[in-house]
């Protein structure tokens, strides 16, 4: 063996280093769990279990996209103006599709779109429809409140509501925007978005460490009010697309849990007295794991006392006496509820204990024979047989947990509440 061979060796492989090392540095790398500050990074989801992310930057920052060591996209600026950058990432178990697209003056055209597949190691070019197909409905885009990074499809405006101005948060891909400062355009042949969840919509739980409170839903608008009393949503459909949710109070140091819409309810006077058809199915699942109909919408997270409250409110955006309702715990797989004949179901409450996991399930109805009295069925998850169950209480397990339930102290919530109002 010539030994002279070993230095060149030697040599190729520093210089290979050098040339990975500045690839990389003009290359967004999706494998990559921390970016620059020069990154913005979103974050959702798509149908049952796809993943979804955003990331965006510039051309100054990033010129080439990378997955590990495969090169996806090697964009040659034609000048030396600033270019955005966008890298859509959907991911479904060992697929993804890669959406990349350049926006600005050093882009040919101006603009520039390209769509990858990858499946292990293999790298596929594809259309916009086979993106589509692959996707299959609507992103849900996570938003949080709090000041920071949105992403682009989602623009904002400053609006009166509730006696006071506020920032109204909307996706903008399919409404006309003259705004040149709005770049939600680039996505309006890109399918559908709704902002689901909302995060931390109670600072009250944000400030105990506690989870962040979410508002989940088929959400395509929104406002809060500044007191955070208040929050309008819109949902598409054919009517009833705004609602106004008021968020359960504290008052004297008690949480005092409602129905957080006011129930509008109209009935033919035949319904009564004929067999009714309900021609909407519509899953409540308790644990969470499901998304919603676009007939709900859930206050999730919502810290009080050592208690944390989840609602499930059904939105008034029909007859309800058409919605064929079923409680659910899906990831138990027990049925808890389903709705009688002579009801109509206007939300559900959970109640989980934070320390022991005491967990019940409160089912709020009523007569359709337009009795204001509600009735309320109350379960609580219990080991019967060594089985999970949820247990419908009688009259005597009502009481006890009514006291339980309209007793909750929050008196460090009250010092916030108080505070932050």
């Amino acid at each position: 063996m010539d030994c002279t061979s070993q230095p060149k060796l030697g040599s190729m492989y520093t210089l290979c280093m050098a040339l990975l090392s500045i690839l990389n540095k003009t290359a967004l790398n999706l494998n990559d769990q921390i970016f620059p500050d020069s990154v913005g990074v979103a974050y959702g989801t798509f149908g049952k279990d796809g993943q979804y992310r955003m990331l965006q930057t510039t051309t100054e920052t990033a010129t080439r996209v990378m997955d590990g060591y495969k090169l996806l996209v090697d964009m040659k600026p034609k000048n030396k103006e600033v270019s955005d950058v966008y890298v859509e990432e959907f991911k479904l178990y060992r697929t993804k599709y890669i959406c990349v697209t350049f926006d600005g003056p050093s882009v040919e055209n101006g603009f520039h779109r390209v769509y990858i597949q990858k499946r292990g190691n293999e790298v596929l070019y594809r259309t916009r429809e086979q993106k589509m197909a692959f996707v299959k409905g609507p992103v849900r885009l996570v938003v949080d409140i709090n000041p920071g990074y949105l992403h682009p499809v989602i623009d904002t405006e400053e609006k009166s509501f509730e006696h006071s101005t506020s920032q109204w948060y909307y996706i903008g891909n399919k409404i006309q925007n003259d705004s040149n400062q709005s770049k939600s355009r680039l996505w309006a042949d890109e399918g559908d978005f709704i902002m689901s969840p909302i995060r931390t919509i109670d600072s009250v739980t944000a400030r105990l460490d506690g989870e962040p409170t979410l508002m989940i839903g088929h959400i395509t608008r929104f406002v809060q009010s500044r007191d955070e009393g208040s929050i309008m949503i819109h949902v598409p459909g054919r009517s009833m697309n705004e609602h106004l949710f008021y968020i359960p109070t504290v008052n004297r140091g008690i949480f005092e849990p409602k129905c957080m819409i006011p129930v509008i309810w109209t009935s033919d006077s035949d319904r009564t007295r004929r067999p009714i058809n309900r021609p909407y199915k519509v899953v409540i699942d308790v644990s969470g794991k499901s998304f919603p109909s676009r007939h709900v919408a859930i206050l999730a997270n919502y810290i009080r006392g050592s208690w944390l409250y989840t609602q499930h409110a059904i939105l008034s955006r029909r007859d309800m006496t058409d919605l064929n309702i079923k409680v659910k715990d899906d990831t138990l797989k027990l049925t808890i509820y389903n709705v009688r004949p002579d009801q109509f179901v206007t939300h559900v409450e959970v109640f989980k204990h934070i320390d022991n996991d005491d967990t019940y399930v409160y089912v709020h109805a009523q007569k359709i024979s337009l009795s204001i009295l509600p009735e309320v069925s109350i379960y609580k998850l219990q080991e019967l047989d060594n089985r999970p169950a949820y247990v419908e209480l009688d009259e005597i397990g009502k009481r006890a947990a009514e006291r339980i339930f309209t007793n909750i102290e929050c008196d460090l919530c009250k010092v916030y509440y108080n505070r932050y109002r």
